[in-house]
């Protein structure tokens, strides 16, 4: 199975505020606030690192508060 990659998108605002990130798009205006999870994910998104690298690395328990 070939790697997949994702990134974010220049069509979304996002800002951190008060230790949540909160994006909103540009098309719309629908805005959101992601939980810790969708923000860690939303941070990683570069385009180069890869989903199975994101889950992998950034996601594991060592990074969770919750684990």
């Amino acid at each position: 199975m070939a790697d997949k990659y994702i990134a974010r998108s220049s069509e979304i605002a996002a800002r951190m505020m008060g230790g949540e990130m909160m994006i909103m798009s540009a098309a719309d205006s629908t805005f959101f606030t992601l939980n810790e999870v969708a923000s860690l994910i939303w941070q990683a998104a570069d385009g180069r690192t890869s989903l199975f690298e994101i889950v992998d690395e950034k996601m594991s328990c060592r990074n969770m508060v919750f684990c």
